[in-house]
Order: structure tokens, then sequence, then C-alpha cells
């Protein structure tokens, strides 16, 4: 079974995205790895990408947060990711 760690890219507008996924076995040890090529017919563009953690769970973690802080006193910026209160500022 494959691993289901992902990663995400936007781009600086937000309307874009693309989704890396983990093609190593479930439980491997170390980095999560994709290998691919991003190349048409003749410009070949191999690449490698490591990388640590998971976008599935940190998603799961932002979630969890945006709950707790529609009830509180916290300004937020949904599309950034910001949120500030008194003792707490994140997404710098």
């Amino acid at each position: 079974m494959k691993c289901e760690a992902t990663i995400e890219f936007g781009d600086d507008f937000g309307d874009n995205h693309c989704t890396f996924h983990c093609q190593l076995e479930n439980g491997h040890e170390g980095p999560h790895k994709e290998i691919g090529d991003m190349g048409v017919v003749k410009y070949r563009m191999p690449y490698t990408l490591t990388w640590e953690g998971n976008h599935l769970e940190l998603e799961k973690t932002w979630e969890t947060e945006d709950v707790a802080l529609e009830s509180s006193s916290c300004l937020k910026d949904i599309g950034h990711k910001e949120i500030e209160c008194e003792n707490l500022l994140v997404g710098e």
C-alpha cells in the first residue's frame, strides 16, 4: 500500500495549485518523495521532490483551528491563514 502523504503548492494569486503524492510504501522511514517528469514531448523536465510532513494532516489542523477561532474574538484572514489573537500570531 502506498503512503497517503501529499504536499500542495499554489501560486501567488491563489487561483492555481498542484498536489504531489508520496510514491513510497506506507510506513516508510525518512522524507516523502515523488519522482516525475513535467516535460512535454521532446522537452523533458524530470524532477525529484522530497518533503517532511503531510498536507492532509495540516489541513485537518487548520480546520480544527478555524472552527475554534470562529467562536473567539480573534481576527483572521482565511485566504492567507493569518490568525491574530492577544497572545497568538500565526501565518507570518
